[in-house]
Order: structure tokens, then sequence, then C-alpha cells
């Protein structure tokens, strides 16, 4: 059994740290930036996720969903819509047309995921209710969000933001020792050590026998404001994506 995670706080740190879980020796390492020190480990051979029916496969409202998933199936679940194209919406024409656009649904309790969409495989556009989701991203510190990057991370921990599932567990209430236990090795690890963001990232990507293929990245900040949290404790982003044909 290989050794609990301790606190990462630098790039020592995360090395060694890291090494418990992952060996680091089979990752080729990029360094970039003069300021800014960024370190980019790119994995030397092609690995993805074992196969298994769960990788095209997420979680919302505790219903699974097969990606890419219709714009309907997603309200099925028990969200709607709120923002298209970065723009709030309250009567949305579900027969309106897109060919390809940025959607943000919230469910009942204030929880909201960000998706993009094209329309269905082999057409121009196609109307919003059958539009295929292909990307799905939940992050903690909203972007169009008021509050502060530490009020967001005090309402996740409140529970507001751990909805989404993926790979059947995995979710912004994952841990780095969740996701490295159940996952293991990434294909692209990313970590950065500055004054003004410590965060790291890993990059997964998986893909079947017939031919459908995919990826997530998962990133959390590897310092916290909080005396008894650590950032590492959960993620602060999660983008999914699945590859289709457009």
């Amino acid at each position: 059994m290989t050794k609990p995670m301790k606190r990462i706080y630098d790039y020592e740190s995360f090395k060694t740290e890291f090494s418990k879980k992952i060996d680091l020796s089979q990752y080729s390492t990029k360094v970039s930036g003069e300021e800014i020190y960024y370190y980019e480990l790119n994995h030397n051979d092609d690995i993805y996720l074992k196969e298994n029916p769960k990788n095209f496969q997420i979680k919302l409202n505790g219903k699974t969903i097969t990606m890419p998933a219709k714009v309907s199936e997603i309200i099925d679940t028990g969200y709607n819509i709120t923002e298209i194209d970065h723009r709030p919406v309250s009567d949305v024409d579900m027969n309106r047309k897109y060919s390809f656009t940025t959607v943000t649904f919230e469910n009942e309790t204030g929880k909201s995921i960000s998706c993009y969409l094209y329309g269905t495989v082999g057409k121009k556009s196609a109307p919003l209710k059958d539009c295929l989701i292909t990307q799905v991203t939940t992050d903690i510190n909203n972007p169009s969000s008021s509050t502060s990057l530490s009020e967001e991370m005090q309402l996740f921990i409140d529970g507001k933001y751990a909805d989404s599932k993926y790979f059947g567990s995995i979710g912004l209430d994952s841990s780095l020792n969740d996701i490295l236990n159940t996952l293991g090795a990434p294909k692209t690890i990313w970590y950065t050590d500055s004054q003004n963001s410590d965060y790291l990232a890993l990059s997964y990507e998986f893909k079947d026998s017939e031919g459908r293929s995919g990826s997530i990245q998962i990133t959390m900040h590897t310092t916290s404001p909080y005396e008894d949290v650590e950032f590492t404790e959960f993620s602060q982003s999660l983008s999914y994506r699945i590859e289709i044909d457009t």
C-alpha cells in the first residue's frame, strides 16, 4: 500500500508527495516562465483509462446519462437553462436551431454546470432540445459569479457544489488521493508554483473499441485560506469532454 500524500506547497513537495502514488520518472519535464514556474510532465507513451462504459457516463442529480447527451436529457435530470452564450435567459425556445454554443444549466438547489453543445452529428444545426452536449464543466470559482474565491470555497464546503460525478465517483468533492487511487496515472500533469497562484491539474484520456474518445481535466489549488482545509482535499474545476464528428 502506498503512503498517503501530505501537503503540497512547492515543487519539491509536489515531487516528493506525488511520487508516493505515481512514477514521475515515466514523464518528461518542461519548465517555462520566469516569474511563474510552470511544470508540464508529459507521459512518454500513450496512456488511456481502462475501457469502461462508465467513462462515457456522468451523473447529475443522482441520475446517470450517457455522453454525448442531448440537451433534453440534461433537463430531464432536473436542470434548467439559465444562460445561452453567456447571456441570462428566462424563456427558452427549445426549437430554435443552433450549430454550436455554450449553455449554463442550474438545478433547484442552485448547483450549476457549463456546457458546450453542437448540432446533432452530421447536421450544421439542430433544435436546441436535440443539440448534443460534448463538454461539461463544473467550476467552484465561476467567472460570472460576484462572490470571491474564498466565499465560493465556503459554499463548496457547505455542500453546494458536490453534485456532478464522472467515472462513477469522481467529483468536486474528490481529493487528490481519491482521484489517483481511482483513475491512476494521468496522461499529463501540470504543476504551477508561483507567488500568486499554486495549482495542480491532471488530464486523463479515454477511448473504446467503437472509436469513441474523450478526456477530463481536473484542477485544484495546493494552498488554502483555511487553516483546517486543504485545497487538495477537493477539486476546484472539472472539465469533461467527449469528441464527436461535427
